[in-house]
């Protein structure tokens, strides 16, 4: 199976790093959330269910990368960061590429205030 996420109707693939906490969150999907914006980098959306978390305190950022914060918040980056003090479990990445039509589809949809974020798996070609 191939895993995707829809923002505003925009599909984007999705790298899942194969963490147990990754993992757990595939076993729920479907899923939508309402993500709000945060700091102007980030949208975070409250899960309805929590994920054993695998904190760390990353030494940077990029932007495309989801992760967890705490173990109910899903944080999906948009911009690059180069320094953090929060601890974060990875999740994975949004598999287009900075400079990519795909990739400022991307950082578009995330600029919008609110987005609605489908995460949501799909059949293989």
């Amino acid at each position: 199976m191939e895993y995707v996420l829809v923002l505003n109707g925009k599909e984007f693939a999705v790298d899942w790093n194969g963490s147990a906490a990754a993992e757990a969150f595939l076993r729920k999907l479907p899923l939508t959330l309402t993500m709000q914006d945060f700091n102007g980098n980030e949208k975070f959306g409250t899960l309805p269910f929590s994920l054993a978390a695998e904190k760390k305190v990353p030494t940077a950022i990029a932007g495309g990368e989801i992760m967890l914060f705490r173990d109910t918040v899903l944080v999906l980056f948009y911009e690059d960061i180069p320094h953090t003090q929060y601890s974060y479990t990875p999740l994975g990445r949004i598999a287009a590429q900075p400079g990519s039509g795909d990739w400022e589809a991307f950082v578009r949809c995330m600029r919008e205030y609110s987005v609605q974020a489908e995460f949501k798996r799909i059949a293989a070609e």
